[in-house]
């Protein structure tokens, strides 16, 4: 950190900038390699030299966080480093930088394309991966703005050489073509999934489910929105999982049992259900629970060959699995 600023302090005393161009390439990166995202923008203003190298290498922004928020009257682009950026391009012609409290006013482009054009240029540095990565819809006309907007990302992402990476993809939206336009063009770990209309709807996932990305994650979230349980089968990777489903059959019930026993990953799941008109058939299918009350029952299952086994609880309105290991077994 000390290296990067009296790097760029050196730079403001030199009378002769040009010097820079008989560093080994090797060691300008090195040090470009040691800048924060905004050192190396400034860096870019001091010479023809270091804005055409930088140009050229594009040093890792390391960003870890970003969020991307669109709002009837703005799009709030927030992001961090070391630093913290948090930029609000309004409707009406200008950008507020939030912590500096500037304001621009944008003369020749609207404040959508300047978005565009900054996220692209941002995203051209990001090599690393994000821990998270967030884009939520928080605007009244879903169907076209938020459909306009997804797709310009969608081409923005997918023109990259190589995808974005996330540990975390988290969605505020309102549909399934929204957390396909961009779940298909990153590579997550974890996804979380909010309604942005605040209410429980059914969520068609039947297109996303059958996203290589989707196939892989180790943890899916879905809050506020009812699901089909059959979207789970191929989930072969699945550690964790908290979802809502609109109606639980007996048939899901029996599916994620089996991905417990028969994946060595799944170690949590967690699903709530408006109804579960087959919970009569449970005890036919399962056996008679290892300990029960009025508003809870229990089972286990020991997984072969293994000291581990799934715990099966069944409550009014959810049902829980989890992976533990029992000594001696």
């Amino acid at each position: 950190m000390n290296l990067a600023k009296n790097f760029i302090a050196s730079l403001s005393q030199k009378k002769h900038p040009d010097y820079l161009s008989r560093m080994p390439e090797l060691a300008m990166a090195g040090i470009l390699d040691h800048c924060d995202f905004l050192d190396v923008q400034r860096l870019r203003k001091t010479c023809h030299y270091l804005r055409n190298f930088i140009y050229d290498v594009k040093p890792d922004a390391k960003i870890i966080n970003m969020n991307i928020t669109l709002t009837d009257a703005s799009i709030c682009l927030e992001f961090q480093t070391r630093r913290k950026f948090q930029l609000e391009y309004y409707n009406d012609q200008y950008i507020i930088n939030r912590i500096t409290k500037k304001k621009r006013v944008l003369k020749y482009q609207s404040a959508r394309q300047r978005f565009f054009k900054d996220i692209i240029y941002i995203l051209s540095h990001q090599k690393s991966s994000f821990i998270n990565f967030y884009v939520a819809l928080n605007c009244s006309n879903q169907e076209k703005t938020s459909k306009e907007f997804l797709s310009i990302l969608n081409i923005i992402f997918k023109s990259r050489s190589r995808p974005l990476s996330t540990e975390t993809l988290g969605l505020r939206v309102s549909n399934g073509e929204n957390i396909l336009a961009i779940l298909s063009c990153l590579e997550v770990k974890n996804v979380s999934i909010l309604n942005a209309n605040g209410f429980s709807t059914l969520l068609d996932l039947g297109t996303v489910a059958e996203l290589r990305q989707w196939k892989q994650a180790k943890q899916i979230e879905i809050r506020h929105f009812l699901v089909d349980g059959d979207i789970f089968r191929k989930c072969s990777n699945l550690e964790k999982a908290y979802i809502q489903f609109a109606e639980l059959r007996l048939e899901h019930v029996l599916m994620l049992r089996e991905t417990f026993l028969s994946s060595p990953a799944a170690n949590f799941f967690h699903f709530g259900f408006h109804s579960f008109t087959e919970r009569h058939q449970l005890i036919e299918a399962l056996g008679p629970p290892n300990s029960e009350t009025s508003a809870v029952k229990n089972w286990f299952f020991r997984i072969p060959g293994s000291k581990e086994g799934v715990a099966v609880r069944l409550l009014s309105y959810s049902i829980d699995m989890t992976r533990i290991t029992v000594p001696n077994m």
